[in-house]
């Protein structure tokens, strides 16, 4: 009887270790499936995201690069930072026309090219300047044409980043002629890109002097000129001197000397014409 428990016993516990073992082999191949079918679930989302995100972005945000790189065009203001920067390296030379800023062709270029294209920025460097062994120094010469805002000029649009400025202009130094400034927007900004200027047909002449009254203004005369027109006259710390002669008119030279510890340099005020003929006074950099 005894032996009889035993093997009923023995029977028992066999078919509960059985049912547990198949249970638990279920359950493990139920967490396999359910694994499987959530990583098959997360695949798509993974292949769907770099193409719905990424790319998209990327797009827009270049889309709002350009549009926040690109200033509206401004003739006057554009024309007036071309000519401002020009004038600033007038004002910083000294007595000799040393340059006190840029000591190299190389920097002249990149100064000059942050208002004009490389090819115009080299004709100014050529025409208007020299470089030595121990500097840049400014010529003493007629000064580029700027656009005159108290005048009239047309605006002509070729595309988005191409426009011409165009400027009727009549007076003893061009004559009468039509200016065309050729703006673009390189980069980030707008820049002169070439400058054109045509001679326009009129009856109307530009009056020329006889040679026998080329010399009615000296020397003398015409520093007095510039004095009384700059309400210099008295003033002894600014010098008034006549550089050279251009043809029918001096050059005249306006600075003060200023003096810093053991040195000093020149603070140019101004370069003007004087006319031999009847004395008239132009100011070269307007």
């Amino acid at each position: 009887m005894k032996n009889l428990h035993g093997i009923m016993l023995i029977l028992f516990l066999s078919f509960l270790v059985v049912a547990c073992s198949n249970t638990a082999s279920d359950d493990n191949r139920q967490e396999s499936e359910q694994s499987e079918a959530q990583q098959e679930n997360d695949e798509p989302l993974k292949e769907e995201n770099p193409n719905q995100t990424v790319e998209p972005d990327d797009e827009q945000l270049q889309d709002d690069n350009e549009n926040s790189e690109k200033s509206e065009f401004n003739a006057e203001e554009i024309m007036n930072e071309y000519k401002t920067a020009f004038l600033s390296l007038v004002q910083e030379t000294e007595n000799d026309g040393k340059l006190t800023s840029i000591q190299t062709q190389e920097q002249l270029m990149s100064y000059l090219q942050q208002n004009m294209s490389k090819d115009l920025a080299s004709s100014y460097a050529n025409t208007y300047f020299r470089v030595e062994s121990d500097g840049v120094y400014m010529k003493a010469m007629d000064s580029p044409t700027w656009l005159d805002p108290s005048q009239t000029f047309e605006v002509e649009k070729l595309n988005e980043k191409e426009y011409k400025v165009i400027q009727e202009r009549n007076n003893e130094l061009l004559g009468h002629v039509n200016v065309t400034y050729k703006i673009i927007f390189s980069n980030t900004r707008w820049i002169v890109d070439d400058i054109q200027t045509k001679k326009v047909e009129s009856n109307t002449k530009p009056q020329i002097d006889s040679k026998n009254n080329l010399e009615s203004i000296s020397k003398k005369d015409a520093i007095a000129l510039v004095r009384d027109h700059l309400n210099l006259n008295g003033n002894n710390t600014m010098n008034v001197k006549v550089d050279h002669q251009d043809q029918d008119k001096y050059v005249v030279h306006v600075y003060e000397v200023v003096k810093q510890d053991n040195h000093s340099h020149t603070a140019t005020l101004g370069w003007y014409y004087v006319y031999k003929s009847d004395g008239q006074i132009e100011n070269m950099m307007q």
